[in-house]
C-alpha cells in the first residue's frame, strides 16, 4: 500500500492592499464592506470607487462620496470577482477655500480582516 502526502496552501488568496497602486486582493466571491470617512471642516469632498482594472477600468463594483462635515460617512459593499483582484481609486475635491490637510479614512472589511487606509489631496489612493 502506498502513502501519499497532500499539502494544502490555505493562503492562496491572501488579503492585501497596495496603497500606491490601489490594488486589493482577497478570496474570490468573498464579501467586502467599505466605509469612507471624511475629516475636516473646510469646503470640499472625497470619493472612492472600486473597479476590476487599474485607473477605474474594467467593471465598476461600487463607490462612496463624503462631504467635509465632522462625522461624514458613506458605505457600500461588493463581492470579490473570481480573479481575486480589484483596484480602489480615491481622490479629494478641495472645493472653494478647501484645505489640502483634510484627510479621508477608508475601512475595508473582509470577514474578520480589517484594512484601514488614509489618503489626502497630496497623497491620493492609486497614483
Amino acid at each position: 500500500m502506498a502513502t501519499f502526502e497532500l499539502e494544502v496552501n490555505a493562503a492562496a488568496n491572501p488579503i492585501t492592499m497596495n496603497v500606491s497602486t490601489g490594488k486589493y486582493t482577497a478570496p474570490p466571491s468573498s464579501t467586502v464592506n467599505v466605509k469612507l470617512s471624511a475629516s475636516g471642516t473646510d469646503s470640499g469632498s472625497t470619493f472612492v470607487s472600486v473597479s476590476t482594472a487599474p485607473g477605474n477600468g474594467g467593471s465598476f463594483l461600487g463607490g462612496a462620496t463624503a462631504q467635509w462635515n465632522p462625522g461624514a460617512i458613506d458605505v457600500f459593499s461588493f463581492v470579490m470577482p473570481l480573479s481575486g483582484e480589484v483596484w480602489f481609486y480615491g481622490r479629494h475635491d478641495l472645493g472653494i477655500g478647501g484645505s489640502k490637510s483634510n484627510a479621508s479614512q477608508l475601512q475595508i472589511t473582509n470577514g474578520s480582516n480589517i484594512t484601514t487606509v488614509s489618503f489626502n489631496y497630496d497623497n491620493p489612493l492609486q497614483l
